[in-house]
This record gives structure tokens, sequence and C-alpha cells, in this order.
């Protein structure tokens, strides 16, 4: 999971935001309890205006976790 997430957070930064979301998936198939993960995705679904699926990821992230303070702040951006 830790690799996939390198590898994703590589692409995001290169701007290949498909790709990252992609590899933040397979991550989320593997551990689908790690609201950071689900965090990273929404960031990549913002960049290409994916706000639907975005809002989606950081609701999942809040249930996961609800001290998670990035993901009520970033999912503000959405709204």
């Amino acid at each position: 999971v830790n690799e996939l997430c390198s590898q994703a957070n590589e692409q995001f930064v290169n701007e290949n935001y498909q790709k990252a979301i992609e590899l933040y998936t397979q991550a989320l198939t593997i551990d689908d309890k790690r609201d950071d993960i689900y965090c990273h995705r929404a960031q990549a679904y913002l960049q290409i205006n994916k706000l639907i699926e975005a809002t989606e990821d950081y609701d999942k992230a809040l249930q996961l976790n609800e001290t998670n303070t990035k993901a009520y702040i970033k999912k503000g951006s959405t709204l």
C-alpha cells in the first residue's frame, strides 16, 4: 500500500492526476481504512474538477477519522 501511495504521490506532483487516482484506488482496494489515501485521491479529483468524487472521498475520510481537519478544510473547497 505504501509503495502504491508513493507512486501515486509522484504522479500527482507530476500533474498526472488520472494516473494518481488509479494508483490511490489500487491502494484502497488493499486497505480501505486509510483516511489519508481518501484525502489524497480527493485532491487529485479536485485537480481535474471532479467535485462529486472529491466530496465523496472527503466524506469517506471523515467517516474513518472524524478528527481529520485536513478533510474538513479541503471538503469546504468542493462546496
